[in-house]
């Protein structure tokens, strides 16, 4: 974990995200809709394992990566996934900043590249994505056969 400037922050905006630094600092503490997504973590937070050591996680959309951040502190190795190379930057400075780099990879494509894979995934994590979709049903279908 490292320190952080206001200017590295600014650099990276706009931000969609509001990441929680180690610093303390925030990346978008103004967020119109609160505290976003952390609010929606601790909700949805009691019901995943605290310890996901040795589960491979699939994280579709990742945008700035508060989701990877949160299960990849809890040991998961995760896959993140966004076709927004804006918010893939975003993402691999928050994880290089909470010293999660290499509990993190990351990759610009769309959710319907997934069909060529052939990895297998204990948890695929696919929040605020399915409603952006032309083909929501083929997406499903496909995050389906990526799960074990």
């Amino acid at each position: 974990m490292r320190k952080t400037t206001p200017e590295e922050i600014a650099r990276l905006a706009p931000w969609f995200h509001n990441l929680h630094l180690p610093d303390g600092s925030q990346t978008n503490p103004s967020h119109a809709l609160g505290d976003f997504p952390r609010y929606k973590w601790e909700q949805i937070a009691p019901a995943i394992p605290q310890d996901l050591h040795d589960w491979q996680v699939l994280d579709i959309g990742c945008n700035a990566g508060f989701y990877s951040l949160e299960l990849a502190k809890r040991g998961a190795q995760v896959t993140a996934l966004d076709i927004d190379p804006h918010y893939l930057r975003q993402a691999r400075w928050a994880a290089s900043v909470h010293g999660l780099d290499e509990r993190i990879q990351f990759h610009q494509m769309a959710i319907y590249q997934l069909a060529q894979w052939n990895k297998k995934f204990d948890l695929i994590w696919f929040m605020g994505v399915l409603y952006h979709l032309r083909y929501p049903l083929l997406a499903l279908d496909i995050v389906r056969q990526r799960a074990k």
